[in-house]
């Protein structure tokens, strides 16, 4: 999953701003119902999207295609914590 995609799929919804003059759509944004190395299989939903616009609801479902890949083999484990920050330092892990 190409999180940067889902982001930008979530700016075409409306629910964030290109411009800080641009308004910002309340109703919009993404629900993702699978994650990183979930099984999936046919007919599976991976994520609802939400809009008030019709037009913006295309784009961004153009760009979740792009930014969501199946695989016949798992994901790999890919460490998501890399140190800890603490008042004695940096521990990297």
């Amino acid at each position: 999953m190409d999180a940067e995609a889902c982001g930008m799929a979530s700016l075409s919804l409306g629910a964030g701003r290109v411009r800080k003059e641009d308004a910002i759509d309340y109703s919009a944004g993404i629900i993702l119902r699978k994650k990183t190395g979930d099984k999936v299989i046919t007919g599976d939903t991976l994520a609802y999207l939400h809009t008030s616009s019709d037009d913006k609801l295309r784009d961004a479902m153009e760009i979740m295609n792009t930014a969501i890949t199946i695989e016949s083999e798992p994901a790999p484990d890919v460490k998501t914590v890399l140190a800890v920050v603490s008042e004695n330092g940096v521990e990297l892990l």
